[in-house]
């Protein structure tokens, strides 16, 4: 470590402590000195500062790395001047955006209305996304759907651990995508709900889903069931089948007919004798 420090006066020497707690045990090895319990890294971090005036401890994640005192202006120099400064910054970008992101959340309550986006997005995440494409300073574009849609597409497929990538799969498979709840947005349960009503093609909702653009099938599944039973509790509650979307005060006009199936027999399980009943109303400026 001193023959380090001697001649990298230019360059900064770092040292991590499992890499010297490694090669001391190898030299005690060496000279046949053995211990009840190998060596103790915590220990020869602390003797190490002892005998080494200006070494300095810092933790570095799950690691601890050791430099001395005046190598560290030169470090922050050489990051300064590096071209790995904008890496730096952009890592530091990307952790205020997260940290917005992971604090945030949008809850679906079986409907949208106009703020639904916009509250859904933080204020950070949305400006930055309106920089990328309108390009610096341009804040009045924050309300555009084009970097709505961006903002809240990257809030639903963020995680906050790394996904396991197929090739480390040993079958090969496609890793399962969990979404959390708190960061399903409203452009992803719209785009899932529309396909679905649409298509009614579990393929087309699948597969946008695996493109990050949508929930995926049985989510959606499980939001319909969950607003056709609120609408039964509805209908139980008030007594009367009633479609929900009927507004007062509009002109409203009734239909009604017999529905008759199977009449050859008037015992047969198979007959159905009803009535339908059709409602519309007319919407007016």
């Amino acid at each position: 470590m001193e023959e380090v420090r001697n001649s990298s006066r230019n360059n900064p020497a770092v040292f991590t402590l499992s890499k010297l707690s490694d090669l001391y045990e190898e030299q005690l090895k060496r000279h046949n000195v053995k211990g009840p319990f190998g060596v103790h890294a915590t220990r020869l971090k602390m003797r190490l500062l002892e005998n080494f005036p200006g070494l300095t401890a810092v933790k570095q994640g799950k690691h601890v790395l050791l430099t001395f005192n005046d190598h560290l202006g030169i470090a922050l120099k050489n990051i300064q001047e590096s071209p790995d400064a904008d890496a730096v910054h952009l890592m530091h970008t990307a952790k205020i955006i997260r940290d917005e992101i992971f604090s945030s959340g949008f809850k679906f309550r079986g409907s949208f209305n106009e703020k639904d986006q916009q509250n859904s997005v933080p204020p950070a995440l949305l400006a930055l996304v309106s920089m990328l494409l309108e390009g610096p300073g341009n804040f009045d574009s924050t309300d555009t759907q084009a970097a709505l849609s961006i903002s809240q597409l990257i809030i639903f497929n963020a995680v906050k651990q790394p996904r396991r990538s197929a090739a480390n799969d040993e079958h090969h498979r496609m890793p399962i995508i969990r979404h959390p709840l708190n960061q399903e947005t409203p452009l992803p349960l719209y785009m899932g709900l529309m396909l679905h009503s649409a298509t009614r093609k579990r393929k087309i909702v699948d597969k946008c889903f695996k493109l990050g653009l949508s929930i995926s099938y049985d989510r959606e599944l499980t939001i319909l069931n969950k607003l056709a039973n609120s609408a039964c509790e509805q209908y139980n509650s008030e007594n009367v089948v009633c479609p929900l979307v009927l507004q007062r005060g509009l002109f409203t006009v009734a239909a009604a007919d017999n529905i008759d199936h199977n009449l050859s027999s008037s015992t047969a399980q198979s007959s159905f004798h009803g009535t339908a009943i059709s409602l519309m109303q007319f919407r007016t400026a």
